[in-house]
């Protein structure tokens, strides 16, 4: 590498190669009149994970012109507290490269897929213990959906992540809307029948679902 390509890479990360934060006004930063995101329904989840542990990821601003690059919902939720300055890492890249890189950054949060039934079981474990989940910006329709075990994206029925949990087992199913209200109705009323004083399962709609099966069985 020449010493012209080393400074050049320097120039980008900070010295030693370190990415550099700096604090500027919120007011100098100016959105991309292009961006092609929705985020006014996030920025309350941001906001309240702000308050509970800090700012924690700076915004990426192309330097030549203060235009942001990533963090348009972040700057929302700093402006929504009363913040008026905001950590920033500068880039210095020309237009056609930020828009690029915008694009890459919203785009890279999509091609990712949850684990079904590993986020079902960490979002219950947290839900048991009376932990602030929708601090993770999940929506309660989304929780009740996962710790439910009704609407998580069915693909047969996957061992549970953790094998110390056997012989217990995790069915996953997909459902309609439609569908998926009669079931949480149905599971309702099974719990409200009595106690499940015979079953080995602490998991309340576990046992509702078996009640409701081992009624249909015995119809049959």
């Amino acid at each position: 590498m020449t010493a012209k390509a080393k400074k050049k890479v320097k120039k980008k990360a900070g010295p030693n190669g370190r990415l550099v934060v700096e604090y500027v006004p919120i007011a100098s930063l100016k959105p991309w009149a292009k961006n092609p995101r929705l985020n006014d329904e996030t920025v309350d989840s941001i906001v309240k994970s702000i308050e509970k542990f800090g700012y924690t990821n700076p915004v990426l601003v192309r330097r030549a012109d203060n235009r942001i690059i990533a963090g348009h919902t972040r700057v929302k939720a700093l402006k929504q507290i009363g913040e008026t300055v905001a950590p920033v890492i500068f880039m210095d890249i020309g237009k056609t490269d930020a828009d690029l890189y915008a694009l890459f950054d919203n785009k890279s949060t999509e091609n990712t897929a949850w684990d079904p039934p590993k986020l079902s079981e960490l979002l219950v474990d947290l839900k048991d213990i009376g932990a602030d989940i929708e601090i993770t910006g999940f929506s309660m329709d989304e929780i009740t959906g996962y710790t439910g075990r009704f609407d998580v994206d069915g693909t047969g029925m996957p061992a549970l992540s953790d094998g110390d949990k056997a012989p217990f087992q995790q069915m996953t199913f997909t459902l309609h809307d439609s569908q998926a209200e009669m079931v949480k109705e149905a599971v309702d009323k099974a719990k409200a029948a009595g106690p499940f004083i015979d079953s080995e399962n602490e998991n309340s709609n576990g046992n509702a679902l078996a009640r409701i099966v081992e009624t249909y069985l015995g119809q049959g």
